[in-house]
């Protein structure tokens, strides 16, 4: 099991661990904007924040 927490990942990050980890059976991602943005309160921080957590539960759910 990878547990990330409070740390910004990629999709790609995801995909790496998946391929090179053989024996890894989960991965859980716990984060928050405030982990990617310095300002985290504007709109185009909460935007692409968005984004990257729609790309991350992609991935995740088809791991």
């Amino acid at each position: 099991m990878l547990v990330l927490t409070s740390t910004p990942v990629t999709p790609k990050a995801l995909l790496h661990f998946n391929s090179v980890c053989r024996n890894l059976k989960s991965i859980v991602v716990q984060i928050g904007v405030e982990d990617y943005f310095e300002d985290p309160n504007s709109p185009e921080a909460r935007k692409l924040f968005d984004e990257m957590v729609n790309k991350l539960q992609v991935i995740i759910t088809a791991l």
